[in-house]
């Protein structure tokens, strides 16, 4: 069955999310189960694929009436059940209990599981909405609609864009374009990412006019809640258009010019992949005065920085992944690419109107990072040493040194297999230093990455990376010497005979 919306039904759907409806109790017996009057359904094996093919969109929950969080999840999906009604989009229930075969046939691993079908013929989706009444409801909604809405007129295009809530992706598409695998890339990226963006298609004259489309090329912009029309992004003229380069586009530019930072959001702007300059505020009052500033300068930076607030009293020990000290307010800077943070100087007091140069001197590298490192080993220290010691300071220097091949060793002091690879590790460096013909070509070197600074990302502890004068290599192998000195291509050559019976303790006595 296919969904038809005109462009003002489609409005109004998404002006009506936001309104709650009555609240509707569970079961007061056990929340977990929706109760006999609520319009969730509950499916067993028997009625599980027939209701399936006789609705075109349910989401199911798959779930085990003593678990906690299928408890708390009750009242809220009982009460989008009911808001969905009018919109023929069905709410079901597997009690996993009951349904062993039938859950274990849908991959069922833990409580609650949101699976979302569209026919019994298809394969079913993960839901990776918010658990909240009103998220499941928009979320829901969005899957029935087309993932493109085609515009026909410049009147319903401008009250769309102004009246929506989420980010508005549009292709203004001129009529005499040939490739028609750019409309293809358009609808591919709308439907992987429907569920956070919406996407207009349009190829109206007068928008093509008003947007000054090229007859021979589209245009795609970006349009963010709550801003006026004029304040659009758009994507390059050089650009590529193709699936990757559009991808980054939205994820940077959907971001709002200064929004505020939550754990909700904080994925999304690290997969934007654009430095993160934080304002940390402990009264809301700090944030409205500096509001306009920022705001100012996130026009002027778009794209190259994305700028955020974030409430201290609730998220105030960041500051300290971020290198610097509990006192707010403060600004700093976090390139998450490279992991490096740059700060405005804590020593002095906080002052707006050092935000500015602070920017202008970030973007034209005049900076040094924030680099969290233990102190740098002496030159006494270092000599009685197999193993080199890294930290924070001197992390680049090695692992830049083309010249040689250096395996470092990221640790945690905590870490149980850590303390166990360490004689293995000790003893491959030991015999390296030994080695006059090849202790200038290897480095084994290991750094305590909860004490220090490293631009690498950590997977688990140990994590051990080879540089050269190639591409770094995570080792993925045995922890034993014969395996380590393998992978750096050290070839670790056995004691001659005599040597054997020189060092025996047997022939010492």
């Amino acid at each position: 069955m296919k969904f038809e919306w005109s462009l003002k039904e489609f409005s109004k759907v998404l002006a009506i999310l936001s309104i709650l409806s009555p609240f509707v109790n569970a079961d007061e017996s056990n929340p977990a189960i929706a109760s006999a009057d609520s319009a969730v359904v509950k499916l067993t094996s028997k009625d599980f694929e027939s209701f399936m093919k006789e609705n075109p969109l349910v989401l199911t929950e798959f779930f085990a009436p003593w678990c906690g969080h299928c408890k708390n999840l009750g009242p809220e999906y009982q009460e989008a059940a009911d808001k969905l009604v009018e919109r023929n989009i069905k709410l079901a229930q597997v009690d996993c209990t009951e349904e062993k075969d039938l859950c274990q046939s849908h991959g069922i691993r833990g409580y609650p599981s949101l699976k979302i079908f569209k026919g019994i013929d298809s394969e079913p989706e993960d839901y990776v909405g918010d658990r909240k009444s009103a998220a499941i409801v928009s979320y829901m909604i969005k899957q029935s609609l087309p993932a493109v809405l085609d515009v026909n007129s410049n009147d319903d295009f401008t009250e769309f864009i102004e009246n929506s809530d989420d980010p508005v992706v549009v292709q203004v598409l001129p009529t005499k374009i040939k490739d028609k695998s750019i409309n293809e890339t358009f609808y591919n990226i709308a439907e992987s990412l429907r569920n956070k963006f919406t996407f207009i298609s349009t190829s109206n004259d007068e928008i093509i006019k008003n947007y000054k489309v090229e007859s021979s090329k589209p245009k795609y912009l970006l349009f963010r809640p709550n801003e006026e029309l004029s304040h659009y992004s758009e994507l390059p003229k050089d650009a590529k258009l193709d699936e990757d380069t559009l991808k980054e586009f939205i994820q940077t530019e959907s971001k709002p010019l200064f929004g505020e930072i939550t754990g909700n959001t904080f994925q999304s702007y690290v997969e934007a992949k654009v430095p993160l300059a934080y304002y940390f505020y402990s009264d809301p009052k700090e944030k409205e005065e500096i509001s306009n500033l920022i705001t100012n300068l996130a026009k002027e930076y778009r794209g190259k920085i994305n700028f955020v607030a974030l409430d201290a009293s609730k998220y105030g020990a960041h500051a300290n992944n971020l290198n610097m000290k509990e006192e707010f307010p403060l600004f700093v800077i976090h390139d998450i690419e490279k992991n490096l943070k740059y700060g405005i100087d804590q020593e002095k007091n906080f002052e707006s109107k050092s935000i500015e140069p602070f920017l202008k001197k970030f973007i034209s590298g005049k900076i040094e990072p924030i680099v969290k490192s233990e102190p740098i080993p002496t030159k006494e220290e270092a000599s009685q040493q197999a193993v080199v010691k890294l930290v924070g300071k001197t992390h680049e220097d090695y692992v830049n040194d083309k010249k040689k091949i250096t395996l470092v060793k990221y640790y945690a002091p905590w870490c149980g297999h850590c303390k166990k690879l360490a004689p293995v590790f000790e003893e491959l460096a030991q015999l390296i230093k030994d080695d006059d013909a090849n202790k200038d070509k290897y480095v084994i070197a290991d750094i305590d990455a909860t004490l220090n600074d490293v631009p690498v990302e950590i997977s688990g502890y140990p994590t051990l990376i080879m540089y050269s004068d190639s591409e770094p290599v995570v080792y993925k192998g045995a922890r034993d010497l014969e395996s380590l000195a393998k992978f750096i291509g050290y070839e670790i050559v056995p004691k001659s005979e005599t040597e054997s019976k020189k060092d025996s303790p047997r022939d010492e006595l």
